[in-house]
Protein backbone atom coordinates (compact mmCIF):
# COMPACT_ATOMS: atom_id res chain seq x y z
CA UNK A 1 0.00 0.00 0.00
CA UNK A 2 1.38 3.43 -0.95
CA UNK A 3 2.41 5.74 1.87
CA UNK A 4 1.00 8.74 0.01
CA UNK A 5 -0.73 8.97 -3.33
CA UNK A 6 -2.20 11.75 -5.49
CA UNK A 7 -2.68 10.96 -9.20
CA UNK A 8 -2.65 14.68 -10.00
CA UNK A 9 0.80 15.09 -8.42
CA UNK A 10 1.80 17.71 -5.84
CA UNK A 11 2.19 15.54 -2.75
CA UNK A 12 3.51 17.62 0.15
CA UNK A 13 6.21 15.98 2.27
CA UNK A 14 7.52 17.20 5.62
CA UNK A 15 11.31 17.39 5.64
CA UNK A 16 14.05 19.06 7.71
CA UNK A 17 15.33 22.23 6.01
CA UNK A 18 19.12 22.67 6.40
CA UNK A 19 19.07 26.49 6.56
CA UNK A 20 16.68 29.40 6.97
CA UNK A 21 15.38 30.10 3.44
CA UNK A 22 12.24 31.80 2.20
CA UNK A 23 8.95 30.07 1.47
CA UNK A 24 8.60 29.58 -2.28
CA UNK A 25 12.26 28.56 -2.66
CA UNK A 26 12.89 25.48 -4.79
CA UNK A 27 14.74 22.89 -2.69
CA UNK A 28 16.81 19.79 -3.38
CA UNK A 29 17.36 16.63 -1.37
CA UNK A 30 20.48 16.84 0.82
CA UNK A 31 19.86 13.72 2.93
CA UNK A 32 17.10 11.42 4.14
CA UNK A 33 13.97 13.60 4.36
CA UNK A 34 16.28 16.64 4.43
CA UNK A 35 16.48 19.51 1.91
CA UNK A 36 18.03 22.90 1.19
CA UNK A 37 18.00 25.52 -1.57
CA UNK A 38 18.49 24.01 -5.03
CA UNK A 39 21.31 25.17 -7.30
CA UNK A 40 21.52 25.69 -11.06
CA UNK A 41 22.85 22.16 -11.62
CA UNK A 42 20.61 20.29 -9.13
CA UNK A 43 19.30 16.94 -10.37
CA UNK A 44 17.63 15.98 -7.07
CA UNK A 45 15.05 18.79 -6.92
CA UNK A 46 12.42 17.92 -4.32
CA UNK A 47 9.94 20.78 -4.80
CA UNK A 48 8.85 24.16 -3.41
CA UNK A 49 9.14 25.11 0.26
CA UNK A 50 5.68 26.08 1.58
CA UNK A 51 6.63 27.91 4.81
CA UNK A 52 9.79 29.73 5.89
CA UNK A 53 11.68 27.86 8.65
CA UNK A 54 12.54 29.85 11.79
CA UNK A 55 15.82 27.98 12.36
CA UNK A 56 18.10 25.51 10.58
CA UNK A 57 16.79 21.94 10.63
CA UNK A 58 13.17 23.02 11.22
CA UNK A 59 10.70 20.59 9.66
CA UNK A 60 8.59 22.16 6.92
CA UNK A 61 6.27 21.01 4.14
CA UNK A 62 7.58 20.89 0.58
CA UNK A 63 5.16 20.61 -2.35
CA UNK A 64 6.64 17.97 -4.66
CA UNK A 65 5.90 16.77 -8.17
CA UNK A 66 5.50 13.19 -6.94
CA UNK A 67 2.27 11.34 -7.73
CA UNK A 68 3.05 8.61 -5.20
CA UNK A 69 5.45 7.96 -2.32
CA UNK A 70 6.03 4.31 -1.55
CA UNK A 71 8.78 1.81 -0.75
CA UNK A 72 10.90 -0.22 -3.14
CA UNK A 73 13.95 -2.47 -3.14
CA UNK A 74 17.45 -1.37 -4.16
CA UNK A 75 19.20 -3.13 -7.07
CA UNK A 76 22.42 -1.46 -5.88
CA UNK A 77 23.52 0.92 -3.12
CA UNK A 78 21.44 4.12 -3.36
CA UNK A 79 21.52 7.44 -1.51
CA UNK A 80 18.73 9.89 -0.72
CA UNK A 81 18.34 12.17 -3.73
CA UNK A 82 19.45 9.64 -6.33
CA UNK A 83 17.29 9.73 -9.47
CA UNK A 84 15.91 6.25 -10.12
CA UNK A 85 15.12 3.86 -12.96
CA UNK A 86 13.87 0.28 -12.88
CA UNK A 87 16.76 -2.05 -12.06
CA UNK A 88 17.35 -5.77 -12.56
CA UNK A 89 14.74 -8.00 -10.94
CA UNK A 90 15.72 -9.79 -7.74
CA UNK A 91 16.30 -13.55 -7.51
CA UNK A 92 12.61 -14.24 -6.87
CA UNK A 93 11.36 -11.78 -9.48
CA UNK A 94 10.74 -8.76 -7.22
CA UNK A 95 11.08 -5.35 -8.85
CA UNK A 96 14.13 -3.34 -7.77
CA UNK A 97 15.41 0.16 -8.48
CA UNK A 98 18.80 1.46 -9.67
CA UNK A 99 20.40 4.88 -10.05
CA UNK A 100 19.52 6.76 -13.24
CA UNK A 101 22.64 8.44 -14.67
CA UNK A 102 22.66 11.77 -16.52
CA UNK A 103 24.20 11.29 -19.96
CA UNK A 104 24.09 7.49 -19.71
CA UNK A 105 20.35 6.84 -19.50
CA UNK A 106 17.49 8.18 -21.57
CA UNK A 107 15.14 10.56 -19.74
CA UNK A 108 12.19 8.26 -20.41
CA UNK A 109 13.72 5.69 -18.00
CA UNK A 110 13.50 8.08 -15.02
CA UNK A 111 10.74 6.89 -12.66
CA UNK A 112 11.40 8.76 -9.40
CA UNK A 113 13.80 9.76 -6.65
CA UNK A 114 15.18 8.00 -3.58
CA UNK A 115 13.97 9.74 -0.41
CA UNK A 116 16.06 7.46 1.80
CA UNK A 117 19.18 5.45 1.07
CA UNK A 118 19.97 1.76 1.30
CA UNK A 119 22.19 -1.08 0.16
CA UNK A 120 21.37 -3.75 -2.42
CA UNK A 121 18.08 -5.56 -1.62
CA UNK A 122 17.19 -3.11 1.17
CA UNK A 123 13.86 -1.27 1.16
CA UNK A 124 13.88 2.51 0.69
CA UNK A 125 11.30 5.29 0.39
CA UNK A 126 10.79 6.49 -3.20
CA UNK A 127 8.96 9.48 -4.64
CA UNK A 128 7.44 8.36 -7.97
CA UNK A 129 6.79 10.83 -10.81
Amino acid sequence: MAKHTNPAGAIALTVAIDSVIDAGTVVEVTGEYTADQATADSICVLGTLLKTPTAADDKRAVETRFRRVDTGLCAETLAAGDPLKIGADGASGEQRFAKWATGSNEAVLLVGMALTGGDENEEIDIGFY
